[in-house]
């Protein structure tokens, strides 16, 4: 009977993340077509998202203090979500379970069939651009008509799978990038942006 209730709950679980990541798939799409639409080439795997833990400033000079993330790592700390709150974005409930949801093991594969542009491995893109920054935006140009790609954040829902938070990080060149939150809504069965934050730009 344990057995059976453990199954069960497996099988409910894993039909959820295939929903989640249909969604997902069909929103990354709908962006790149119609928000990021100089995109040639998107990124299989999403980068991972972690918690931004505040630097206490008595640990500054500590050697225990733990290093920065890698930069293909998405942050997220309780001030965004509280600003989120503030301008009611999400609520207080969404937020806090939001949060709680971050785990910085999770990849999730896009799926290559229901995305219109081409994608590459992260494995691939970095050895384009581990032999020069130039001949990879030049390659990409020549083989899918334009330089730019993007990196997807790992897609944190609510608990009702009503609201989500994406990040994307978007480069057309060494000095022509920007990095971009969009928090979306499903409404009507249909997800729709409603804002759309800047995080980075060169």
């Amino acid at each position: 009977m344990i057995t059976l209730l453990i199954s069960c709950f497996t099988e409910s679980k894993n039909k959820q993340i295939d929903n989640n990541q249909n969604e997902f798939n069909q929103i990354v799409d709908k962006i790149v077509r119609y928000k990021l639409n100089r995109v040639s080439v998107v990124q299989i795997e999403t980068m991972p998202i972690c918690k931004l833990i505040p630097i206490d400033s008595s640990y500054m000079n500590s050697h225990d203090y733990p290093p920065p993330p890698p930069p293909d790592l998405i942050n997220y700390s309780k001030d965004f979500f509280s600003t989120m709150i503030e301008r009611n974005l999400i609520d207080s409930i969404d937020a806090n379970y939001m949060y709680s949801i971050i785990d910085s093991s999770l990849v999730i594969k896009i799926d290559s069939s229901l995305i219109s542009k081409p994608t590459l491995t992260k494995q691939y893109l970095g050895s384009l651009f581990n032999k020069d920054i130039d001949y990879a935006y030049d390659y990409l140009e020549k083989r899918f008509g334009a330089s730019c790609f993007i990196r997807v954040g790992t897609p944190v829902f609510n608990k009702a799978r009503t609201k989500l938070i994406l990040a994307i990080n978007y480069y057309c060149g060494p000095l022509d990038g920007q990095g971009y939150i969009f928090i979306l809504k499903k409404e009507n069965n249909k997800w729709m942006i409603i804002e759309e934050l800047g995080t980075w730009e060169s």
